[in-house]
């Protein structure tokens, strides 16, 4: 039997001009286990009955015969279930049912299918280490196999292999978006894309005007506001310390030789049609920053602050920003465009590094309603500490302490690590909050792990990605920059129902 996961209610008036559209269409081939059943709306209906068989049936004597992995009586013409398998054939009818009678006019047989998993999905498997003890409808993606699973382990959906942009087939960032599609970043050349769950690719950085192979980087996402924010090297060339260019005009540079190139990015913003709309050029800010005094000893610049995410919180107008290398978080005001604050350490001058008691190589950050700000704090400043979330309050104006309110250490307890010496959580990572105040996280490879811990700190579920288990072979950890979630309804419904 299928899992009935999601009933959609539909207010109607009453007289209607039906535009609903069959889903899944006759002959359609889709990534998905997750279905979303779609119909026409029938005036004179009280409801529906959705039957699924699986297979090839070619007529409704064979469909009446054929036993049915899915009877489901609804009153609304949109349902979402989970089928039982992958690379198989279905069948489906829906009988609207008068409101007056008990006559009833059969409806339309509709055949689809359910694509294969993909090679990487196939030789992979999400092993479940703590079963769920809340979140049990919850959905967690995967970037490493492209592939979203359910709190069992088990695959449901897939990005199509012929969306992916190179033959590594390699992305990262694997999330979905307000409006329900997924975003993600194909590693190979650094293409972001955006793409819908009955496969449609809705948008491609390659139609950006005068993109490069490798431009953009780490974090890729679509704003509450309809336009795409991504992180784009734009390498800058400061004037060496000591040295003045006279010939300089107007910004351009003369003489090279005075100057040092260094590698900063530049936050922008694209609306649907490939416009950039906004940007936000970290060159410009750090050029009058502490970031300006890091100089080695041959007098050339020591700089690479390497931003690895962003947050926008919508609620306050701010977006966020994480610099691994200089253990920072910018605060910036947007639109506006002018740093707000800065979290972390200043660099003196005298320090050979950055240091930070609160955290360090963090690779994510985000608010929650309360304003509180979190991250995955990689702690990388020691070879053998473990990685940590923490919660911390943002000061007041006109400071620039963070109070540290929570913190889980994600150590041994959790870890199936055998041996601290080789601790190593230098890249990746995620944090998520969650609404009743649990925190998703995903650790980077070769430890991967992914849970749900809870304000107590209990963990409430926990998986580890795995791949190989072949003949004579052992399942070892999977590669992963980043998971993310789908932990409502509302947000699953809005998944399914992005590309209708």
């Amino acid at each position: 039997m299928i899992r009935i996961i999601s009933l959609l209610l539909a207010i109607l008036p009453l007289v209607i001009e039906s535009k609903a559209q069959i889903k899944p269409e006759n002959g359609s081939c889709i990534s998905s286990r997750i279905v979303g059943f779609s119909f026409p709306d029938e005036a004179y209906s009280g409801s529906y009955m959705l039957e699924v068989v699986k297979g090839r049936v070619p007529d409704d004597a064979a469909f009446n015969a054929a036993e049915k992995i899915a009877v489901i009586n609804t009153k609304d013409s949109r349902v979402i279930a989970e089928l039982p398998s992958f690379g198989a054939v279905y069948t489906w009818r829906v009988t609207p049912i008068a409101k007056r009678n008990t006559s009833e006019k059969k409806g339309s047989l509709y055949m689809f299918k359910v694509a294969s998993l993909p090679d990487e999905a196939t030789s992979f498997r999400f092993r479940v280490i703590t079963k769920a003890k809340s979140h049990k409808n919850a959905y967690v993606f995967l970037d490493a196999t492209h592939t979203l699973y359910n709190m069992e382990g088990e695959p449901v959906w897939f990005v199509p292999s012929d969306l992916l942009t190179t033959d590594e087939k390699v992305i990262s960032d694997l999330k979905m978006s307000p409006q329900g599609t997924v975003t993600f970043i194909n590693e190979g050349d650094g293409v972001p894309q955006e793409i819908s769950y009955d496969g449609k690719l809705l948008w491609t950085a390659r139609n950006i005007k005068g993109v490069k192979r490798g431009e953009f980087h780490h974090d890729f996402g679509r704003l509450k506001n309809g336009n795409y924010m991504a992180i784009r090297y734009n390498a800058s060339y400061w004037l060496l310390p000591g040295k003045q260019d006279s010939k300089s005009v107007n910004g351009e540079i003369i003489d090279s030789s005075l100057y040092q190139q260094v590698p900063f990015s530049t936050i922008v913003e694209f609306d649907s049609n490939y416009k950039k709309v906004w940007e936000w050029r970290e060159a410009d800010y750090f050029l009058h920053s502490d970031v300006h005094d890091m100089i080695r000893e041959d007098s050339t610049f020591d700089v690479d602050p390497h931003i690895n995410a962003f947050y926008m919180d919508d609620r306050t107008g701010h977006l966020y920003l994480s610099y691994k290398n200089i253990n920072r978080i910018l605060k910036v005001k947007y639109p506006e465009g002018y740093v707000v604050n800065s979290y972390g350490p200043v660099y003196s001058g005298s320090e050979a590094s950055l240091s930070n008691k609160l955290y360090c190589g963090q690779h994510s950050c985000k608010t929650d309603e309360k304003g509180h700000l979190y991250l995955f704090n990689n702690n990388a400043c020691s070879g053998k500490s473990y990685p940590k979330l923490i919660l911390m309050s943002q000061p007041d104006s006109g400071s620039t302490e963070l109070q540290k309110q929570w913190e889980f250490i994600c150590d041994a307890e959790i870890l199936p690590l055998s041996e601290l010496q080789h601790i190593n959580f230098a890249k990746g990572g995620n944090i998520v909050t969650l609404s009743d105040g649990s925190v998703f996280a995903s650790l980077n490879a070769p430890y991967s792990l992914v849970f749900i811990v809870d304000k107590n700190k209990k963990v409430q579920w926990s998986a580890l990605p795995e791949m190989g288990g072949g003949e004579g072979e052992k399942w070892k950890v999977s590669r992963l920059y980043r998971a993310s979630i789908i932990d409502s309804k509302a947000d699953l419904e809005r998944f399914i129902w992005s590309g209708k």
